[in-house]
């Protein structure tokens, strides 16, 4: 799997270079980032992920999805306050990304009752549940469900 990993990023990397203003370069880079992940090379692939949110010619798509990924990693290196900051910044930046918005609720409620901030988290599932344009989104009937459970636990 490792020499299959290093083929794959060598083979990226020619992309980029071939096409160096073109929007592969930034999907080149999300893929790069992903391998490297499951690598468990975080660091790494944490820094190719900066690249893109710091690339003005990055679409704003692309950096929803290195933001999101970025608080990714952050939460699987166990730095799960921080990687909440990154999950606000996708819902807060780009919002009309749906897809992502709703994951990045989902995951940034879960993180807050993992640290123990359970009305923080009831406060994030609540502002997914005012985006009605989500609703058809399965994010979306999971925090309804969940939310009313932990409403009732918590004695909300």
């Amino acid at each position: 799997k490792r020499g299959e990993s290093a083929k794959a990023l060598e083979f990226l990397e020619k992309v980029k270079k071939e096409t160096p203003y073109s929007r592969q370069c930034a999907d080149a880079d999300l893929l790069t980032a992903g391998i490297l992940s499951s690598a468990g090379e975080y660091d790494e692939a944490f820094d190719v992920l900066a690249g893109i949110l710091t690339d003005k010619t990055s679409a704003s798509a692309v950096k929803a999805e290195a933001l999101f990924r970025s608080a990714e990693i952050l939460s699987e290196k166990g730095d799960k306050l921080k990687a909440t900051a990154y999950y606000e910044r996708v819902y807060v930046a780009y919002g009309k990304f749906r897809g992502i918005v709703a994951k990045s609720f989902l995951r940034r409620g879960q993180l807050m009752e993992e640290l123990g901030r359970v009305p923080e988290a009831i406060e994030v599932y609540r502002a997914l549940l005012q985006r009605e344009d989500l609703a058809d989104l399965p994010e979306y009937t999971q925090v309804r469900k969940h939310l009313a459970k932990i409403e009732e636990d918590a004695g909300v």
